[in-house]
């Protein structure tokens, strides 16, 4: 096989580990803190593009981490779908709640000290309304 055959067999056996289904969910919710971090870029970002790139990456690791610790962990227990977008539903909630803080009365301090709090926010949502899912499923299965 060649580097490139190899290389193609290792995704799609990786694919195919953890899930196609789970990665597809993923990819869509963790669309939501991309977008977010592209459109505070595109506002916070003057003229200059290097700044521009930083604000985007830099922001879009930040506003994703949380979702991307959500599916580390999911990937490890294999959660039902309904667990799973609760979790995915909680890390978002937590997004929206925090960037609303911070945009609708718009923070004139230049200090955004919410966003502090949108780690352990979103690690309580997630917590809270993947239980409550769990819970949910394990209840109506009995």
């Amino acid at each position: 096989l060649t580097n490139k055959s190899k290389r193609t067999s290792c995704a799609c056996l990786l694919l195919k580990a953890l899930g196609a289904r789970t990665i597809n969910i993923a990819a869509k919710h963790i669309l939501v803190p991309v977008i977010f971090a592209l459109i505070i870029a595109l506002y916070g970002a003057r003229q200059e593009f290097t700044e521009f790139i930083v604000v985007l990456f830099g922001g879009a690791l930040f506003y994703c981490a949380p979702h991307l610790c959500w599916l580390a962990f999911q990937l490890a227990i294999k959660p039902s779908g309904i667990v799973l977008h609760a979790g995915y539903i909680g890390a978002t909630l937590a997004l929206f709640l925090i960037a609303s803080l911070w945009l609708l009365p718009p923070d004139q301090s230049g200090l955004p000290i919410q966003w502090m709090a949108y780690w352990p926010l979103a690690a309580i949502l997630i917590i809270l309304l993947s239980g409550f899912a769990y819970l949910f499923t394990r209840l109506r299965s009995s």
